[in-house]
């Protein structure tokens, strides 16, 4: 299964972010001791993006308030050849339903690849005015 996003107020979204250089010297760091995905080490610039799956354990663990939570909108576009591979079979849609400008724009960029999966889950949706 895949997930995609259609704005940046799901917190599924999130990635941890902080600026290393902030980090005191004498820090224990239980921001890397926390993370379940590896994805601080302070010698390597602080947040491994790749690795970090916004799970949240670091923000409230920084004793200095550090670390803070950056928001992102995954490509339609690149979900859509992700949604061709063969062992995909699934996606789900975050939406918050109150801009379904948003929602038709993500479905649109989806295009013809949501024809490939077995199951279109639609999540967190308020209402509905899609059209057809």
């Amino acid at each position: 299964m895949i997930s995609v996003n259609d704005d940046e107020t799901d917190l599924h979204f999130r990635k941890a972010e902080f600026d290393p250089e902030e980090c005191p010297k004498d820090c224990s760091r239980p921001c890397e001791r926390v993370c379940p995905a590896n994805a601080i080490a302070l010698e390597k610039g602080g947040v491994i993006t790749e690795r970090c799956y916004g799970c949240g354990r670091c923000f409230p663990v920084c004793p200095y308030d550090k670390i803070r939570a950056s928001a992102y909108v995954r490509d339609a576009t690149a979900t859509s050849q992700l949604l061709r591979r063969p062992d995909v079979d699934a996606i789900e849609i975050h939406t918050s339903g109150r801009r379904t400008d948003l929602f038709q724009k993500l479905w649109h960029n989806l295009g013809d690849s949501i024809g490939h999966v077995k199951i279109v889950a639609v999540s967190n949706v308020i209402f509905s005015a899609i059209g057809t």
